[in-house]
């Protein structure tokens, strides 16, 4: 699965570009709350269901790869995303 993300203004997209057959394309919009450092907040606009989900962003950079973690407050367990060649 990848996902591309991004950036605009006050709101962040996120994307699934390419997933395993049978899943459906997936893409959430979300107004940013508040960024600092490597950590960024953001609450869910779009689709219906994320609608109000906090969800909070971190970069790991300290490792070899950079690792960025989705702790969307709903899941129990964060999603760790590595990058991968466009």
């Amino acid at each position: 699965m990848v996902w591309r993300f991004s950036l605009e203004a006050n709101a962040l997209t996120a994307e699934i570009v390419r997933t395993e057959p049978g899943l459906l394309p997936y893409r959430t919009l979300m107004s940013v709350q508040n960024a600092e450092g490597w950590a960024l907040t953001a609450t869910g606009e779009e689709p219906p269901e994320a609608k109000g989900r906090a969800a909070t962003f971190t970069l790991d950079d300290s490792g070899a790869i950079p690792r960025l973690g989705w702790n969307d407050l709903s899941r129990d367990v964060p999603l760790i995303l590595e990058p991968c060649p466009e």
